[in-house]
């Protein structure tokens, strides 16, 4: 057996007694296997970690680790259980809480701090890119970039080379949620600021669900009141139309009467005085009527 595998499979075993400590409760398990990282409050799942890598194995086992014992020490899952939280409003609850129980076990362990960046780095900016070329032009739902800003954003308050990934987020959110972005940024300074506790975190993500959705609502009656003055203008146009074609007699058309006109003349003539020829008269190209308004064009004009 070689040193290497001995070393890692030494890593793995202390796992439980890492996370009993850093979790302040000596009945923690960990299991390793899968492709997330989760707690229910006695049992740690961190991913398959790869055995041929030294230096990421040990980064990701303490990243993964550390992260899911902040949850156990930090985070109450009777007043998570008991919000009974929808699927949206959870996601980014998680995303609140996951900062908060980093930023608290830091606090304490200083260490861990360093830690959390690497595996954020790591998951949000380097497995992002791997994440985005596999994907090709396969593109995300547009609102999915909402709870990726606020993901971004609390998680740039402790690793500030996220900012990166939080802009290019900021663009799509500009784009697709006009006026949504100033209205989260509120939200997200007073987390910063006063979330102590998973109850606030849950309060805060209630708050950001709740603005979602009522820009949703504000967007779907902007967009009926457009499209109900859309069918309006179209439905009167013909109207007016109508009206204008009655009391107007265009350049086209005072050329077609004129000629109509020579054209009796010259037959009368013709009938009476066949010996004289018709005398040639200058056939106006323009009417002579002034433009007029109607609701939004001017008709008329030449």
């Amino acid at each position: 057996m070689s040193t290497k595998t001995i070393r890692n499979k030494d890593v793995l075993n202390s796992l439980p007694l890492l996370a009993s400590i850093l979790g302040r409760n000596y009945n923690v398990h960990v299991e390793i296997g899968g492709n997330s990282a989760y707690t229910d409050g006695s049992t740690i799942h961190i991913p398959s970690l790869p055995l041929d890598c030294d230096t990421e194995l040990l980064h990701l086992a303490r990243g993964y680790l550390d992260h899911e014992a902040a949850h156990i020490r930090h985070t109450d899952f009777k007043v998570l259980h008991d919000a009974h939280l929808d699927a949206v409003t959870k996601h980014i609850w998680n995303s609140i809480e996951d900062w908060r129980v980093e930023d608290k076990l830091s606090s304490i362990y200083p260490g861990c701090r360093q830690h959390f960046q690497w595996l954020a780095r790591k998951v949000f900016l380097e497995d992002a890119d791997k994440k985005q070329q596999e994907a090709g032009a396969h593109k995300a739902h547009p609102a999915s970039s909402v709870l990726e800003y606020v993901l971004l954003t609390v998680r740039s308050w402790a690793a500030p080379e996220l900012s990166v990934c939080r802009e290019r987020i900021a663009t799509d959110l500009d784009t697709n949620f006009v006026g949504l972005r100033s209205q989260l940024e509120s939200i997200l300074t007073d987390i910063q600021i006063s979330c102590q506790n998973t109850q606030d975190a849950i309060s805060f993500a209630q708050k950001i669900a709740a603005t979602m959705k009522q820009w949703t609502a504000e967007a779907k009656r902007d967009a009926s009141f457009q499209r109900k003055q859309v069918e309006s203008a179209e439905s009167t146009r013909p109207a007016h139309q109508s009206k204008t074609n009655e009391n107007h007699v265009g350049s086209g058309d005072a050329t077609k009467i004129a000629k109509k006109s020579l054209a009796k003349k010259e037959e009368h003539k013709t009938t009476n005085e066949p010996s004289i020829p018709p005398r040639r008269m200058r056939i106006p190209t323009h009417s002579q009527h002034k433009p007029y308004l109607t609701d939004s064009t001017i008709v008329g004009s030449t």
